[in-house]
Formats: structure tokens, C-alpha cells, sequence
């Protein structure tokens, strides 16, 4: 047997067994060249420390998740866990190139609201907009949803989600708890659920208003490690 995959086992029981934060680091930089050859590959994409940060991150989760009764090397069992890792940089990647068409689209989505405010005296129907804009309804309806997301961190006086951010939103979703989807998707109506007020929010999933903020706040760190991620150096 590899002494080095030996020595990998040997420091990932023993950290299993304390859960000692001194334990885990041993055993992060044991596993630093793996983290270190993944955040190689994508670094001259986006935020190196942003990255890194990440990996470590994901070299947790694959500590929680491993299993050596499978057969598998930590190692490898790690490797494939920091694939996930090319989705933020895709994510980045498309934002960026998406950037300039999605500024013209709510400059004309915005324009086209207080036109028909101003001529008609009231706000305008989604028919009115769609018409306007000459969009389906699909489109209309698409575009209004994601419009939505970055109220999330509005109402709760966070920093906001820039909305030509919609790809690294997708991503911070997918990563959340099941819990924080759910406080995720209704408070904003992501993938169309209802839109929910704190009360309704806290009485459906049984939480109270401390547990909900708290949930909140930890969703809305996500998002600023995301947007640090992509503006950093």
C-alpha cells in the first residue's frame, strides 16, 4: 500500500474522531497539493484567494462524505469533489459576457414601465409590457423572475445582487441547505414559488423570526463570498 494514502486515512480518522480544528487543518494541508493543482487550472479565471477558499470548502465536505469501506483513496474521493469547482468559474464567465445585453434589457424593461405609467396613468399590465417591448410572455415572465432575486438581500438591508448576476445566483442556490431554498425561493419567488411575507415564511417551514434571519444572513454571506469570488483580484 501507498504510505502516502496511509498517512492520508491515518490523519482523516483522527480527525473524525476530535473534530478538532487543529486535526482538520493537518489534514487540509495534507490534501494542499490536490486543492492546490484544481485551483491551478481555473486561477486565471477569477480570484485566486476566492478559489482557493472555495476548495477548501468542498475538501470539507468531501472529509463529512468520505467512506473508505468503498475502496476509494481519499484523495480521489476529494478530486472529485473539486470538479465543482469550474461551475462558479463558468458561472463568472457567463455573467461577464452576459453583462452588457442584461443592463440593455432592463434599461428598456424599465423605460418601457414608466412610458406606459406615464401615458395610461396606472402600471402597466404584463400584456401592455410585452406588447411594448415586442417579448412573449415567456420572456416577459422570465425576465420579471429573476428581476425579483435581488429583493432577497434588499428587504433584509444586505449588500445587493447585482441583477446581471442571475448564473452566480444559480450557483449559490444549488450549494444552500434545504432549508435556506426554501427561505431562498419565497422571499424572492425563485423557479416561480410563491412569494411568502416573514410570518407566512416562518409558520410554513416552523421556524421563528431569530431562526430566520439567521438563515438569511448565512444566504446572504454566500452571495457576498460569491460576488467577492467574482470582483476580486
Amino acid at each position: 500500500m501507498n504510505p502516502l494514502k496511509t498517512t492520508d486515512l491515518e490523519l482523516w480518522r483522527q480527525w473524525k474522531k476530535t473534530r478538532a480544528p487543529a486535526d482538520l487543518q493537518r489534514l487540509l494541508t495534507q490534501m494542499n497539493p490536490i486543492l492546490m493543482r484544481e485551483v491551478n487550472k481555473w486561477a486565471p479565471s477569477m480570484s485566486r484567494s476566492y478559489l482557493e477558499g472555495e476548495a477548501k470548502r468542498l475538501a470539507v465536505e468531501a472529509f463529512e462524505t468520505y467512506d473508505p469501506n468503498f475502496g476509494a483513496a481519499l484523495s480521489t474521493h476529494i478530486a472529485s469533489r473539486l470538479v465543482k469547482l469550474s461551475r462558479v468559474v463558468y458561472a463568472t464567465q457567463n455573467t461577464a459576457r452576459l453583462s452588457e445585453t442584461k443592463n440593455l434589457l432592463f434599461h428598456s424593461y424599465h423605460t418601457a414601465t414608466h412610458d406606459l405609467r406615464d401615458r395610461h396613468g396606472r402600471e402597466a399590465t404584463n400584456e401592455e409590457l410585452a406588447d411594448h417591448l415586442g417579448w412573449s410572455p415567456k420572456k416577459l415572465e422570465s425576465f420579471q423572475r429573476q428581476s425579483q432575486r435581488k429583493e432577497f438581500v434588499e428587504s433584509e438591508d444586505h449588500p445587493e445582487v447585482d441583477d446581471a448576476e442571475d448564473h452566480l445566483v444559480d450557483y449559490i442556490y444549488h450549494d444552500l441547505t434545504p432549508l435556506q431554498k426554501q427561505i431562498f425561493e419565497h422571499s424572492t419567488g425563485y423557479l416561480g414559488k410563491q412569494k411568502l411575507s416573514g410570518d407566512a415564511l416562518m409558520k410554513q417551514l416552523g421556524i421563528t423570526q431569530g431562526q430566520l434571519s439567521y438563515q438569511k444572513t448565512l444566504i446572504v454571506q454566500a452571495v457576498t463570498r460569491a460576488k467577492a469570488g467574482k470582483h476580486g483580484g
